[in-house]
């Protein structure tokens, strides 16, 4: 690549020759040089729906087939596991089942003991 740049040094930039591709020098250029959107820096861009009132084939429709995001809330209201589940219980149930977390496989109750101290 080196031998590729002519340096010209005038105004301190730097003249590449034609034949040269680089996804570096490319991806600097893009980052100075992309328009932002105004409302892509607000905190709120992005669609919130209550699951209540969220139903499957909409959830299709109007975000999947279409790659937009959303911010689902009270999808769990109602669920058994919370009033069942705890460190306890699941220490019980599957604390000798062996699980991969961070690219490190252990047991589950090595796991959680880890959780628990680290709070």
């Amino acid at each position: 690549l080196s031998s590729s740049l002519k340096a010209l040094g005038t105004e301190g930039h730097l003249k590449l020759d034609s034949q040269v591709v680089s996804d570096v020098l490319f991806h600097s250029w893009l980052c100075k040089s992309a328009a932002l959107r105004p409302e892509w820096g607000s905190r709120e861009n992005i669609t919130r729906r209550n699951a209540s009132g969220l139903s499957v084939a909409e959830f299709v429709h109007r975000f999947e087939s279409k790659n937009r995001p959303v911010v689902i809330s009270g999808a769990m209201e109602g669920w058994e596991a919370f009033q069942k589940w705890d460190v306890e219980y699941l220490r019980r149930r599957y604390g000798s089942k062996r699980f991969s977390v961070g690219g490190y496989k252990m047991r589950l109750e090595s796991y959680l003991r880890y959780m628990v101290l680290a709070e």
